[in-house]
């Protein structure tokens, strides 16, 4: 995942439990990116040993993250609400996307509008 610029991310139902991980580790990399630019700015910069690769300001996350998730109801998408509502909202906002999709037949009339920038769509992509 992390080799790539642009990354989609498919899961159905509980089968998106490793991708949470993922878009966690996303938001605290470019959190720590962030916070190392700012130490750099207040003249407090930290020096890494020569010929270390792993740093964190060498190393770059993914630009932007596709997310789908497809669901039979909507009852499910509320598993991992709070960890995609933060995000979203998170310092790596502007890379991600997340795409909810649910598959089971609905009334429209009874459909919840999650907010927090999440994409709804009803019915299979």
């Amino acid at each position: 995942v992390w080799k790539n610029k642009v990354v989609m991310l498919v899961g159905a139902g509980i089968g998106v439990t490793p991708f949470a991980s993922i878009l966690r580790s996303l938001q605290m990399q470019v959190q720590a990116q962030q916070l190392d630019k700012s130490s750099k700015r207040q003249g407090r910069a930290s020096h890494p040993p020569p010929g270390t690769e792993n740093d964190v300001t060498t190393w770059q996350a993914c630009q932007k993250v596709y997310f789908y998730w497809l669901c039979r109801g909507q009852d499910e998408f509320y598993w991992f609400y709070d960890l995609l509502s933060e995000a979203l909202k998170g310092p790596a906002r502007d890379r991600i996307e997340v795409n909810l999709f649910q598959t089971a037949m609905v009334e429209l009339s009874q459909v919840k509008m999650l907010g927090d920038g999440f994409k709804q769509f009803m019915g299979r992509p």
